[in-house]
């Protein structure tokens, strides 16, 4: 059998080699934020912390223009698209953390600023496939549509959802960080939590809660690559206030449930049901893909399949 390339092959290798590459200014940028987030709360310091965040905020902006006129793909970076919702809520992802007690205005202006970047990503992300991607490529986008998303889903009411720190996804295997906020304006319960498209061949890591993109309606049961992803599409209707009564309310309930479902990703029965499931899911993946076990074991953990896992707790639309 020949091993020589096609000219489409090689192509597609120059071209992935070209993108730039958008995971260093990532790290160094959350670097930067854990530093300021560390600052106490004082006049001056909030005056540096300020003039900090904006000229991060300026920086980035230009980073991103700068690669938006090359030719190069740089949509197809998932890194990209974190970066253009951290253009938009680096202030709440900086000073919300630095809040011992936060009022009911400054809750709510934490939540509309990374209410505004999950939609910046959204709206990008759901561009990029109007401009061609490979599967592989839609999959990743994809993937961090649905860590982004719930950040506008949930940052609501008396919930603040953060983006992980770069630090936070290596080490503590966290997509998102939930608050919740109580009449005092303290945070009375801080949630690590894992975000997937699909749950399905993941076994649970204890004390992180495991979400699924269908559970904020983001994952449709058919088999098209692109799925539906009608929350992204709903939240920038939001933004741009042509959204539909009932589709709002339905955000509100999503978000309403969301406290609940996280208590029943925790629990010990969703823990023991669910790796069952898990395992499950892989044993299906492995006879239909006839792939090694070792190998299988090892790619677990990244794999991505199509079988649905149905659990309590969702918001059903209707």
């Amino acid at each position: 059998m020949s091993t020589e390339l096609s000219p489409q092959q090689l192509t597609g290798m120059e071209h992935q080699q070209s993108l730039p590459s958008f995971n260093r200014q990532l790290i160094d940028l959350w670097n930067d934020v854990q530093e300021l987030r560390e600052i106490p709360i004082s006049h001056e310091g909030d005056t540096f912390v300020d003039d900090a965040s904006e000229q991060h905020q300026a920086n980035l902006s230009l980073f991103l223009l700068e690669h938006r006129r090359q030719d190069s793909e740089y949509y197809t970076d998932p890194n990209y698209y974190r970066l253009v919702f951290m253009e938009t809520a680096l202030p709440a992802l900086i000073n919300f953390s630095r809040e011992k007690s936060v009022s009911k205005e400054r809750l709510r202006r934490y939540q509309q600023s990374l209410q505004k970047g999950a939609v910046s990503a959204g709206r990008e992300m759901l561009a990029a496939f109007n401009k061609g991607v490979w599967s592989t490529q839609a999959n990743n986008i994809i993937g961090v549509m649905n860590e982004i998303t719930p950040i506008g889903v949930y940052s609501r009411g008396d919930t603040v959802v953060t983006l992980a720190t770069h630090e936070e996804d290596m080490k503590e295997k966290t997509d998102l960080v939930a608050s919740r906020i109580n009449r005092f304006g303290m945070v009375s319960w801080q949630q690590n939590i894992q975000a997937k498209t699909n749950i399905s061949p993941y076994d649970p890591i204890p004390n992180i809660a495991l979400l699924d993109a269908k559970d904020f309606g983001n994952r449709s049961n058919g088999k098209d690559i692109l799925h539906d992803q009608e929350i992204t599409r709903l939240l920038i209707e939001e933004e741009d206030e042509t959204i539909s009564p009932s589709d709002k309310s339905y955000l509100e309930a999503l978000h309403e449930n969301f406290w609940p479902l996280v208590h029943y990703r925790l629990s010990r029965d969703f823990y023991t049901h669910h790796t069952e499931q898990a395992q499950r899911a892989r044993n299906n993946l492995f006879s239909m893909q006839k792939i090694s076990k070792h190998a299988l074991k090892r790619t677990a953990a990244v794999q991505s399949i199509s079988t649905d896992f149905l659990t309590t707790g969702t918001a059903d639309r209707t």
